[in-house]
Formats: C-alpha cells, structure tokens, sequence
C-alpha cells in the first residue's frame, strides 16, 4: 500500500464477478486497493458491511487527512432510478434491486456516496485517463455482462433511466433465432459477447471456459473456435457501428475482462469494420482498447465521487 498527502475518494466497483474497492487521487491514480469475490457477499447486509469496514482500512492505510471524511462513489451494474439512489435492475446480481444502496451505505460511511452504474463509472474512468480528452467519448465494456457510457463534451450520458432491459443500440441480432436475453428481450450483444456466453459457446468445442485458453485456441488456428469468435465479431462490429452512428464518432473505446483477455476480437472487429465503413462515406469506425483494465470501474467511481462532493463544479447535464 502506498502513503499519500494527497487528497482521496473512495471509489467502489461492485461487480458481477470481483467487487473493488480503492483510495483514488485526483488524478486518478490508485492509491490503495482491496477486492472480494462478490458471491462472497451474496446479500445487501454482506455488502454493505464489508465495502464499510474495506473502505475504513484504505482510509487508515492513505493516512490522508485524519478525521476527514472522504467522498465516495459507488459503481453497481444495472439501471438506476432518476434520482440515482436506487438500483431499479441488476441482472448479474439480483440481490441489489429495490435497494435503496446510497442511504444504506450512508448510514455506515458516515457519508452518501454518489451511487452511478458501472458502465457510467468505467466510462467515466477511461475518459479522464485520456490526454487530451475526446469531446465524444463512447466506451463498451464486455465482461459478465454487457454495456456502454458516453461522455460528450465532458458531460456523462444518461442512458440508464428507469431501464429495466438493455438499450435498442445493444441488440445485435434481429432474426428469428436470436437468443433470448435475462433482460426479457432477443438478441442482445450479452447473448453473443459477454464473458458467460463465450464460455459457455467454447465448452461445447474445446472443453474450456478459460478466456485465456480460447485466445490460445484462436492463435494455433482452432478452426470452431475462429467460427465462434468470427461470429463473435461481427456482431460487436454491428453493435459498434451503430454506436459510432448514434453518437456521431468514429472513434470507440472497447474494455472489460473479455476485451482484455481476447485481444484477437479486436483485430476481427477492425478487419470487419472496415470492410461495412468502406462502403459508406462517413467513414470506418475504429474500436480502440481501454487503457484501465479491471481499474476503470474503481477509478470512475471515486472521481465521480470527488466531482458529487464538490457540487457547483460538476459538468453540466452529468446529473449525479
């Protein structure tokens, strides 16, 4: 753990398979960290319990300003209410939805943190890393599930309102045989792209669930696992060239564990990108990675805690 004079968030990602919690500077920077496997703490009571004890040691291992009150911001995935206090729809963990998870950690913080959903959070993360920083920024994260964030001219995107299925930008497939979702619709990006559903594709053809091992299966020319992953491609280029329509750029950022650990499905994406924006004047929309990895989420989460805190300085239309 590193000592710092420097001023802190508490930044908190609670995530479908790791929850993190860290000291963030405000630069960004990570200053103390400690996780969990969130099946660990499978309950409200669990969680709240253990992110308030984790983030009470981080504070006592930064010695930052005794006695001082950190700002704190939470990350959850699913959808938030309008007032961003409760979680309307968490698919991954079920457990979270009707809580009113702001006020309960206030009662054990001795602070309300800004409560925002994990895709805003790692969004929010990645842009700040960024020098300079885009004017449109739009970031899709494949992990257990699913989702995207944009940033436009420093403002963060609601695109989660009182959702309670995924948006119309991350249906991939429209056909008849498109898989149902958990969000209740077909089709869905999560069916084709997410963690889970490429394991589960690349069991029944190599007998492994690691990510790491269908790289390597793709890389010796595993020809059903190219199949799988060609498909894989195509419909994250589908899902990226309407997000660069709808958003107005040809730049996207792609992170999460699946992007990380399949670096391949960037060299496909690309490949196929271009072959549809060569087609179209607009242009070929380019996907780039992020630059965070399993940080993004903790890292935003404790910025946006900062820019809550202080109130009058938050970009205009972010809404916290």
């Amino acid at each position: 753990m590193t000592q710092s004079s420097a001023p802190i968030a508490i930044g908190i990602d609670v995530g479908g398979t790791q929850t993190r919690v860290a000291a963030i500077d405000p630069n960004g920077l990570v200053r103390a960290r400690c996780q969990r496997p969130t099946a660990e703490l499978s309950d409200a009571d669990r969680l709240v319990g253990w992110l308030a004890d984790a983030a009470a040691t981080i504070e006592r291992e930064t010695a930052v300003n005794p006695g001082a009150v950190p700002p704190a911001g939470i990350a959850v995935p699913g959808t938030l209410d309008s007032n961003r206090r409760t979680v309307v729809r968490s698919l991954n963990l079920p457990f979270l939805q009707g809580l009113p998870l702001a006020d309960m950690l206030a009662k054990r913080f001795g602070r309300k943190p800004a409560l925002l959903t994990d895709a805003d959070a790692a969004t929010w993360g990645e842009y700040n890393a960024r020098r300079p920083r885009p004017g449109r920024f739009v970031h899709l994260r494949l992990g257990t599930g699913v989702a995207c964030g944009a940033v436009i001219d420093g403002h963060v995107q609601r695109l989660d309102v009182d959702r309670r299925d995924h948006l119309d930008l991350l249906v991939a497939d429209t056909g008849q045989s498109a898989l149902p979702c958990p969000c209740g619709r077909r089709g869905c990006l999560e069916t084709i792209a997410s963690g889970p559903a490429i394991e589960l594709a690349a069991r029944q053809l190599i007998g492994t669930t690691n990510l790491n091992g269908i790289q390597a299966a793709w890389e010796q020319g595993h020809r059903p696992v190219t199949q799988l992953l060609e498909h894989v491609a195509d419909a994250l280029a589908i899902v990226l060239a309407r997000l660069a329509s709808h958003f107005g750029t040809r730049v996207l950022y792609l992170g999460g564990g699946v992007a990380e650990r399949l670096p391949c499905l960037l060299e496909l994406m690309a490949s196929r990108l271009r072959h549809t924006g060569s087609q179209k004047p607009e242009g070929t929309p380019t996907p780039e990675p992020a630059i965070l990895g399993d940080d993004a989420g903790v890292v935003g989460a404790g910025l946006w805690g900062m820019l809550a805190a202080n109130g009058p300085s938050l970009p205009a239309g972010s809404d916290p």
